[in-house]
């Protein structure tokens, strides 16, 4: 009937299988029609938006990682954070929306700034590792274009709780000039980004799995604190 359409719909299954459930259930508790059923699911959490048996529904502002942490963004917790998942987050992150010639990453971006920051400013050896985390949240957050940005609020304040979470993760903290120099770093990247990676493609384009080995690479030269990149694993000094 009606009934059982609506909810094989809304639950993404064949007609003919809710059909089945239903005459179960049915028998069961002892409904005439489907009509009761239909709040009995919802009571059950069975519809409404909520499939049945699919575990990659965690709940509001639950976000699964590459090496299986569950991260609240809302609430982010320092002790779920590492760097594997960072590096695998941002390495599959385009940057530009995706509207580079070719394929180019956040992880690629963060490496090349890290660079820049080591080549322009020698002698300040912390600087480059916060130059590398410094779209570190984009790593489940998502590169959102900056015209977009301006009109999510509520991004900007997850996008800082994280970072901020990031930052105690590995001992960084930032200061004005930090935030000045990091600035204008990103600003040069944006300039080098545009005349060869968008309107013109110049260098190599990486495969996900070499941007976020680089990223790595450069994360274990650069971190002064100890860490570990994956859960479960002794901490690296």
């Amino acid at each position: 009937d009606n009934n059982a359409l609506a909810v094989s719909r809304i639950m993404g299954i064949t007609h003919y299988n809710i059909n089945k459930r239903l005459q179960i259930m049915r028998t069961q508790l002892g409904f005439k029609t489907t009509t009761g059923l239909v709040v009995e699911f919802i009571n059950q959490n069975l519809i409404n938006n909520k499939p049945m048996n699919k575990p990659w529904h965690k709940g509001p502002g639950k976000i699964s990682t590459h090496s299986g942490v569950l991260v609240d963004i809302t609430d982010p917790q320092v002790t779920d954070i590492f760097p594997i998942d960072i590096a695998v987050g941002l390495a599959r992150e385009c940057r530009w929306h995706g509207a580079t010639k070719k394929n180019y990453t956040v992880a690629d971006h963060s490496v090349w700034c890290a660079i820049e920051a080591e080549s322009r400013y020698p002698d300040d050896a912390f600087l480059p590792f916060k130059v590398l985390l410094h779209d570190a949240h984009e790593y489940l957050l998502k590169d959102i274009p900056t015209p977009l940005k301006e009109l999510l609020p509520e991004y900007r304040k997850l996008a800082h709780r994280l970072q901020d979470a990031i930052h105690l993760r590995f001992g960084v903290v930032l200061s004005a000039q930090d935030k000045q120099r990091i600035a204008e770093i990103d600003e040069r990247a944006l300039e080098y980004e545009w005349h060869n990676k968008v309107t013109k493609h110049t260098g190599w384009e990486l495969q996900w799995q070499v941007s976020a080995d680089l990223f790595l690479d450069h994360f274990k030269r650069l971190c002064k604190h100890p860490f570990v990149i994956t859960p479960n694993q002794t901490a690296i000094l």
